[in-house]
C-alpha cells in the first residue's frame, strides 16, 4: 500500500448553496472537524489548494471533506457540462482525496451568489466515471469488510451506484452495499510508485441530512476514519510486519536446511571414504 501523511481540510462556504445537507448540518460538520485538527477552507481556498496540488509532486495526501453537497463552480471546467478535465478530477488523479456526502456527487453546481444549478447524473459519469444509473431507494446499508474495518455506522441508503463505466481509468472499492449497488465507496484514480493507494473520491452517507440530530457521533467518527484510513494503515502495517517475520523465519529455515544439507553431504562423503577403506583392507586380507 502506498502510504502518505494526510493533511485534512473541510470545505464550508456560506456564500455557496447546499442541497440535501442543510447549512446547519454543514456548519456542525465543519465546527466538529475543526476541533479535530481539520483546516476550514472556502471555495476560493479550495481552488488554490487543488491547483497547487495538481502542479506539485505528491509529498502528502490532501483530503477535503465537503460539508455541503453542491460543488462550487470554481472546481469544475464548465458549469453547464463538466468534464474529467475539471479541477476536482485532476486533483483526484494526482493522489489526493475528496469525501462526499448527501445527494449524488456533482449533481448540483453552486455559485458564490447562492445560485444552485441542477444538472443530470451524467455529470458524475463524465467527471468521476461513475455509472449514471442511480436508483432511488430506501434501504439499510451493509458494510463490506473494509467498511467494518473503518468502523462506519449504518444508515438508510438512498442513492447507490452500480460501479464505474467501462474504460474509466480508476478502481471502485465498495465500503457499504445493498442489493441495489454501492452506497459508500472509494474510487481511486492513482497508483503510487510503491503500490496501491486508497486515495480518491470517497462517497459516504447517501441520505438527506437536513437536521443536526440526523448527524450522529458515529457518523462523524466514520468521516474521520475514512479521512485518515487509520485502521487500514495499522492493519496493513501489522500484516507487513507479520510478512516480514514470516520471511525472516523462512530465511532462517532455509539457512538451517542448507547448513544441515551441507553437513549431511559431507558426512555422506566421509562414509563413502570409510566404506572404501574398509573394502580395500578386506580385499588386502584375502
Amino acid at each position: 500500500m502506498y502510504e502518505l501523511a494526510v493533511r485534512p481540510y473541510v470545505y464550508y462556504d456560506k456564500r455557496y448553496p447546499s442541497h440535501w445537507i442543510s447549512m446547519d448540518v454543514a456548519k456542525r460538520i465543519t465546527s466538529t472537524l475543526k476541533t479535530m485538527g481539520f483546516e476550514v477552507i472556502n471555495a476560493d481556498r479550495a481552488k488554490k489548494l487543488m491547483e497547487k496540488a495538481t502542479t506539485t509532486s505528491l509529498k502528502e495526501e490532501i483530503v477535503i471533506v465537503f460539508s455541503q453537497d453542491v460543488v462550487p463552480d470554481k472546481l469544475i471546467d464548465n458549469p453547464s457540462s463538466p468534464s474529467a478535465n475539471s479541477l476536482i478530477r485532476r486533483f483526484l488523479n494526482r493522489g489526493h482525496s475528496v469525501v462526499w456526502m448527501g445527494d449524488i456527487p456533482l449533481l448540483h453546481i453552486g455559485f458564490s451568489n447562492g445560485e444552485k444549478r441542477s444538472l443530470t447524473n451524467a455529470v458524475a459519469q463524465r467527471v468521476l466515471g461513475l455509472n449514471p444509473n442511480v436508483p432511488n431507494v430506501s434501504i439499510p446499508v451493509r458494510h463490506t469488510n473494509l467498511g467494518h474495518i473503518l468502523l462506519l455506522p449504518t444508515w438508510i441508503g438512498t442513492r447507490p451506484h452500480s460501479g464505474l463505466i467501462p474504460g474509466t481509468n480508476g478502481t471502485i472499492i465498495p465500503l457499504s452495499l445493498s442489493p441495489h449497488g454501492a452506497h459508500a465507496f472509494i474510487v481511486t484514480y492513482y497508483r503510487g510508485p510503491t503500490g496501491f493507494s486508497f486515495s480518491g473520491f470517497i462517497r459516504l452517507y447517501d441520505m438527506v441530512l437536513d437536521k443536526p440530530k440526523k448527524l450522529s457521533e458515529g457518523m462523524i467518527k466514520g468521516i474521520v476514519n475514512v479521512v485518515f484510513r487509520n485502521p487500514i494503515v495499522q492493519i496493513w502495517k501489522s500484516l507487513e510486519e507479520l510478512q516480514r517475520k514470516v520471511r525472516d523465519i523462512e530465511e532462517s529455515l532455509n539457512t538451517t536446511f542448507n547448513t544441515l544439507k551441507s553437513e549431511l553431504d559431507n558426512l555422506g562423503k566421509i562414509l563413502e571414504q570409510i566404506l572404501k577403506l574398509v573394502k580395500e583392507k578386506s580385499e588386502t586380507r584375502k
